[in-house]
């Protein structure tokens, strides 16, 4: 049985060198790749996470030695390095999440072009003077700057008008001048 207990502790021994050393060929990796250099080139965010990363690495690598010579780590200073390196990354994982976030999100742009198609072919009663008016208010549309509204625009949105294709349509070309076409 003392044998046993002998293997089993000679072979947990040899995994834990084994995967310290697995640890010391990634950390030499990344230790390559972030030297002052290259970490200047990156983004602040980036940068954030290379040094989180690394410090989470130095805390566990820490705790694995603590543990190896008998110590509990959680009794240990190290520990609440631990809690502060853990915040620390939480904070930087809520930054990149926010910057993925803010990325991500479409912009609502309206294809003028398109609309003007649709609203022509759904009535295709449309006078020539409407049509030519209808192409106008498009082209006025399209070179406005995209980020500035007109009021009109915003009463448009507020307003609760007709809700269907028909009387949108029809209050488009009342906009515009035009008696709709009935």
């Amino acid at each position: 049985m003392a044998k046993r207990k002998a293997s089993d502790a000679s072979q947990q021994l040899q995994d834990f060198k084994a995967r310290v050393g697995d640890v010391q060929q990634h950390l030499d990796k990344v230790l390559a790749e972030a030297t002052p250099e290259k970490l200047t080139q990156m983004e602040p965010l980036m940068q954030a996470q290379v040094h989180g990363s690394l410090a989470q690495t130095m805390v566990t690598l820490f705790s694995m030695y603590l543990r190896a010579q008998g110590i509990d780590p959680e009794q240990h200073p190290v520990s609440k390095e631990q809690k502060r390196v853990s915040l620390y990354l939480s904070k930087v994982d809520q930054a990149a999440n926010k910057l993925d976030l803010q990325n991500s999100k479409r912009t609502l742009d309206i294809n003028v072009g398109a609309a003007n198609r649709f609203i022509s072919s759904a009535i295709p009663e449309l006078t020539a003077e409407q049509r030519q008016k209808l192409k106008e208010a498009g082209k006025r549309h399209s070179t406005e700057k995209p980020s500035k509204r007109r009021k009109s625009d915003e009463k448009q949105l507020t307003a609760k008008g007709p809700t269907s294709a028909a009387a949108h349509a029809a209050a488009l070309l009342d906009d515009l001048g035009s008696p709709p076409v009935s």
